[in-house]
């Protein structure tokens, strides 16, 4: 597991208004806490936060903290930010002891690139970090999936990994990563052609039948004998 040296500046308790003058100095306020241990606060300047985040990339890292004479093991525990600026604002580092096992949070990191993206899936990470439970020298750095040979619909469950030397936490039939079938292409329906003007309706008069006709013609043979 990668193992980072951490410089700090030990600092006294204070109150909102001087955490708001720290951070206004670059610094970040932190705190550090264990199992059987004195909580230490303390901030860390941006610039040595900017070094070790670069130092570890995504990987898990084990922390030797010095704070002038005091000095102790630790992993982040948890970053707070703030909504507005996403800036870092609080840490919180956990203690830990080399003979007792802790609760960790370690990165999946994805290697290779998946045949299904090549056939157009879509690849969708779900969990990027799962929960252990291991003394601190077996913390891995990083959970690896080789995703090179998945297909399109091929997934991989937290049931499918295994870590040597940790009890995994997080449930077993979590999904971590998937490639997902391609979005159906759906082309707007072409519009209909506007309809041709309709010429107005001629309303004609309406044409005899035979027999309408014929009567007709007898009529009028009545009237010319009549006339007669």
């Amino acid at each position: 597991m990668l193992k980072y040296d951490l410089q700090v500046e030990k600092r006294e308790k204070t109150n909102r208004h001087g955490l708001r003058t720290l951070r206004n100095s670059e610094m970040i306020p932190c705190v550090a806490y264990g199992h059987n241990e004195t909580n230490r606060i303390f901030s860390i300047s941006a610039l040595e936060l900017t070094k070790m985040f670069n130092a570890m990339g995504r990987e898990k890292a084990l922390l030797n903290v010095s704070a002038g004479d005091d000095k102790f093991t630790a992993v982040i525990k948890e970053i707070k930010r703030s909504p507005r600026t996403n800036k870092i604002i609080h840490m919180d580092f956990q203690i830990i002891h080399m003979d007792e096992k802790i609760k960790v949070d370690v990165p999946v990191i994805l290697k290779g690139s998946a045949i299904g993206v090549k056939d157009g899936g879509i690849l969708e990470q779900i969990l990027r970090n799962i929960e252990l439970k291991c003394l601190p020298a077996n913390i891995p750095s990083h959970i690896e999936i080789d995703i090179t040979n998945f297909k399109v619909g091929d997934s991989t469950h937290v049931k499918d990994i295994k870590v040597e030397g940790a009890e995994i936490l997080t449930h077993a039939e979590e999904v971590i990563v998937v490639i997902l079938a391609p979005k159906a292409v759906v082309e707007e329906a072409p519009k209909p052609a506007e309809e041709e003007a309709k010429e107005p309706e001629v309303i004609t008069e309406k044409k005899p039948t035979e027999e309408e006709a014929a009567e007709a013609a007898k009529g009028k043979d009545e009237k010319k004998k009549e006339k007669k």
